[in-house]
């Protein structure tokens, strides 16, 4: 069953640390008004990514995990890839000292096969009136394989808004 635009965003998750069954339950929403704020990020097939989806709480976002699981690398792709358009090395690293580049991030130094990917990252926006808009950017990327030693690229951006300000308006009574 598909949901339509007019159905509420939340997201529930099952916390599997430690045996534990409990619901976390993240509202998709965004929270602040009058203003943009992150709420959703996701990757297909790029990196070591299959298919993520990462979700922001009052435009937050906590990546957690050990040294050199790719916390940097995710977030750096991003912010400010994702805002600024600068693929170049020293901007995919958070340190700015550039190892890398966009190819070899997406094809997680296996560069013999191709791949396709995509990163995004949505935000939203609460009117005062109560409106809901959102806006996604994104990035799909190809890697040809070694011997092409190509990578396309391609930036997209969407746009969608909820006219039901209150999301419990849009159910069925």
């Amino acid at each position: 069953m598909s949901k339509s635009i007019d159905q509420p965003a939340n997201v529930t998750l099952f916390d599997a640390g430690f045996g534990a069954t409990h619901a976390l339950t993240v509202d998709a929403l965004p929270a602040a008004v009058g203003r943009w704020q992150p709420v959703r990020a996701g990757v297909v097939n790029s990196w070591a990514w299959v298919d993520e989806q990462f979700l922001f709480h009052n435009g937050w976002c906590a990546l957690v995990g050990p040294n050199g699981s790719g916390k940097s690398l995710t977030s750096g792709q991003w912010f400010p890839t994702m805002i600024d358009g600068d693929t170049s090395p020293a901007a995919l690293s958070m340190s700015q000292r550039g190892s890398g580049n966009l190819a070899d991030r997406h094809h997680n130094r296996t560069p013999g096969r191709e791949k396709t990917g995509v990163w995004w990252l949505e935000f939203g926006f609460r009117a005062p009136d109560g409106e809901l808009r959102w806006t996604t950017l994104g990035l799909w990327i190809r890697w040809r394989g070694d011997k092409a030693g190509t990578l396309d690229r391609a930036w997209f951006t969407s746009y969608r808004f909820r006219r039901h300000p209150d999301p419990r308006a849009a159910r069925p009574r």
